[in-house]
């Protein structure tokens, strides 16, 4: 029997098939809950460019992992045909190929007629919005790295993982930034890629969409691959664009350890008077613990302002025109982004600091965008009140939190209703964690 296409296979099939494929993709399955192998996956490739999702069984996986190749071509036969899963597709293809003990692979040499080496399902970075939330079909992305954030140990609901963040950047010189956990993040040679000659172009396979402050968020699954500088057609443009000497990736600071409750109760803690008399510039790579209440809040430079969603500097309004622009990332839209005054206390001093981006929201329990976008005109804010204990937290406070009504006046950009005649009633406790950037006035944007 002569090999067959990938597009004439067909589930459940009675016949004997037989292919002649390439093993473009092969990756050991991994499943997360609770962590354990899954047996061998590949993607194959035929001579139309068509493409079929392999799987080895973890029952299996000994008696067939030493028989495949990735980027060799083989004639295998005596395989099953199913259908796929409705979720989480590698490929565009209703149908997977199922292997065994029994399965045979016939290495082939100067196989004709020839089979591409690789087969994505690739993007544009403005068709990421439609695949928010999507998980019928992965993901692909191709563009040139521009940075890599080192590998971090962040704290996640399942306990400590790896994480790391690679930006890409595409013709158009727009930028997408892709999460990578766990051992998707452990497997990036990151000294390799940054030793590369520029540019140094990366897929990125198997990724879902979410959204993360009204941007689309790609992150890693356990089908995903990264492939550096591989040999497609789309390449070619961008070894062009990108030729530049200004180019090269950019070496990102490792970013700062995230502290558990426990790790932040053992931190020596400044008084709020000894806050008032740090250094900024000193203070300026340091972090500076104080604990103490929150006693109230000032809105007279608004509440919130619009960031780029990219690197969240505020966004300036194009001349003549109401489009926003950011100085290093042009045209964007707009995302709102917390940025008010609190003042805090003990019972010694005061001091007077600046609440950003994701602390704010921590704070509030509610997205600026959230807030803004709600059409109540009133709505529910965690409000923070005092403890009678005044223990710290890592981001909020230890004790209890209470609702209260809080409204907003969109047009004059006020998020708190109060009575002039009336004193200010003292808002809450929190251990306030600010950055050296400006010891006295700021928090450092998280």
């Amino acid at each position: 029997m002569d090999s067959m296409l990938i597009r004439e296979l067909q589930s459940y099939a009675e016949e004997n098939y037989k292919i002649r494929v390439r093993v473009c993709r092969l990756w050991r399955g991994k499943r997360i809950h609770p962590e354990r192998n899954d047996g061998l996956h590949c993607v194959l490739v035929d001579e139309r460019g068509d493409a079929i999702h392999g799987i080895v069984s973890e029952a299996n996986y000994s008696s067939v992992s030493g028989k495949l190749k990735q980027g060799e071509v083989y004639l295998i036969s005596d395989f099953y045909v199913r259908d796929s899963q409705e979720d989480y597709k590698v490929v565009d293809n209703s149908i997977q190929a199922h292997f065994n003990g029994k399965t045979k692979f016939k290495l082939l040499h100067n196989s004709f007629p020839q089979i591409p080496q690789h087969r994505f399902y690739l993007l544009e970075y403005n068709q990421l919005q439609d695949r928010i939330d999507k998980t019928d079909l992965l993901t692909d992305l191709f563009g040139c790295v521009k940075s890599i954030m080192p590998i971090e140990e962040v704290n996640t609901r399942d306990g400590p993982e790896s994480k790391c963040e690679i930006t890409l950047q595409n013709l158009r010189r727009e930028q997408i930034r892709v999460t990578l956990w766990g051992n998707s993040a452990r497997k990036v040679d990151i000294e390799t890629i940054e030793s590369l000659p520029p540019p140094v172009l990366m897929v990125i396979t198997s990724l879902k969409v979410r959204q993360y402050k009204e941007m689309p968020a790609p992150s890693n699954t356990s089908h995903t691959s990264i492939f550096i500088n591989p040999e497609i057609p789309q390449a070619e443009p961008y070894k062009i664009e990108f030729s530049k000497a200004t180019d090269t990736i950019k070496k990102l600071p490792p970013p700062c350890k995230q502290l558990t409750a426990a790790e932040v109760e053992k931190q020596d803690k400044t008084t709020v008077h000894q806050l008032n008399r740090l250094n900024p510039q000193k203070y300026k790579n340091q972090l500076v613990y104080c604990e103490a209440f929150i006693s109230r809040f000032s809105t007279h430079d608004g509440w919130w302002y619009e960031a780029c969603p990219q690197c969240y500097k505020q966004l300036t309004v194009k001349k003549n025109s109401d489009l926003r622009v950011c100085l290093d990332h042009s045209m964007q839209i707009p995302l709102p982004c917390y940025r008010m005054h609190a003042t805090i206390e003990d019972p010694n001093s005061e001091a007077t600091i600046k609440l950003k981006g994701k602390p704010a929201e921590q704070l509030f329990g509610i997205t600026c965008r959230e807030l803004i976008d709600s059409e109540a005109n009133d709505f529910i804010v965690k409000g923070v009140f005092p403890s009678t204990k005044n223990q710290p937290s890592a981001s909020t406070p230890a004790h209890p939190l209470y609702d209260r009504k809080r409204s907003v006046d969109k047009g004059r950009r006020q998020l708190f209703a109060t009575n002039p005649d009336k004193k200010p009633r003292r808002e809450g406790s929190t251990e306030s964690a600010t950055s050296s950037t400006d010891t006295r006035n700021k928090e450092k944007r998280d």
